[in-house]
């Protein structure tokens, strides 16, 4: 091998060096986003429970509602919410995302609400339709606010009582672990099938709602859709993280073995290299020895 593709082997090496140091950054700011993200997951998770206990407490009392919010209707469009993220490098983060979102908006006349740019990106790429203005869709997961997600819940709440669309889905990826996520759903909207009485016959307390049901109603679903917008993006942010943590945690073993290889390799062919000089020298000097007895 020539000097030529040492030295390009060598810059082989030093590239993958460099990629090395940004993965194994990458991998350290994953790590410690992953705490703060797992902490904001176990509020939403409080919040969405005590919302829920009063939906479903008051659902002897508005089952037979004629409320916008309970009688159902023909689903006809469907809103999806679709929770990516703004960056790749995080394994198959988005792919089982993707996967998900045309499972489940198969057959449904779809209109998308997508949160962070991955997702934004795959909408757009495929031609779907926006349920609103691409300019008024909110951006980053990861810099969201309660009044953002608070803003949306109010949208999604509006939207379905003006009958913009029939249906409300949540796609996103599920924390289990730090090791596993999973890409789910959930649906909140029509709400009727979720206010299922925990009271057995017998139990139910006689609660007094003012100034009435459907005004306690009115304040509590978009509530209810924000706990369960806000318990899915603080699950899609700590899996986003715990996904790149671990896709980076390879990808430096990986350049690790990888360097190791290429060390042994170029150690072995500056030998031969060094070896075949050697063996020049020594034949050239042979030669001239040769030729100065030959002279004599």
């Amino acid at each position: 091998m020539s000097s030529t593709s040492l030295t390009a082997l060598k810059r082989r090496m030093k590239g993958i060096n460099s990629l090395r140091k940004a993965t194994k950054a990458m991998e350290l700011t994953a790590s410690s986003q992953i705490a703060s993200a797992m902490e904001k997951m176990q509020r939403s998770e409080e919040y969405f429970s005590i919302v829920f206990k009063n939906l479903t407490d008051m659902s002897d009392y508005v089952k037979n509602s004629n409320h916008v919010y309970i009688k159902t209707r023909d689903i006809k469009k469907t809103c999806i919410v679709l929770i990516g993220a703004d960056r790749g490098f995080a394994g198959g983060y988005h792919s089982n995302l993707w996967k998900e979102a045309r499972s489940v908006s198969k057959d449904k006349d779809v209109l998308y609400y997508p949160i962070g740019k991955k997702a934004r990106e795959f909408v757009k790429k495929r031609n779907f339709k926006f349920v609103c203005p691409e300019e008024e869709l909110t951006g980053s997961v990861g810099r969201l606010t309660i009044k953002d997600i608070k803003f949306m819940a109010d949208i999604f709440a509006k939207q379905y009582r003006e009958g913009i669309w029939d249906e409300l889905i949540i796609i996103y990826t599920q924390f289990d672990t730090i090791l596993q996520q999973t890409a789910t759903n959930i649906k909140v909207m029509p709400i009727a099938n979720r206010l299922v009485s925990q009271a057995e016959p017998g139990e139910l307390i006689s609660v007094l709602y003012e100034p009435s049901i459907e005004a306690v109603l009115e304040s509590l679903v978009p509530q209810f859709i924000f706990g369960l917008l806000y318990g899915a993006i603080t699950q899609a942010y700590a899996s986003e993280t715990a996904a790149r943590k671990m896709a980076m945690d390879t990808a430096n073993k990986n350049s690790e073995e990888l360097i190791e290889k290429l060390k042994l390799y170029y150690n072995r062919v500056r030998q031969e290299e060094i070896t075949q000089e050697l063996s020049e020298i020594v034949g050239a000097s042979r030669s001239r020895g040769g030729n100065s007895n030959n002279d004599e």
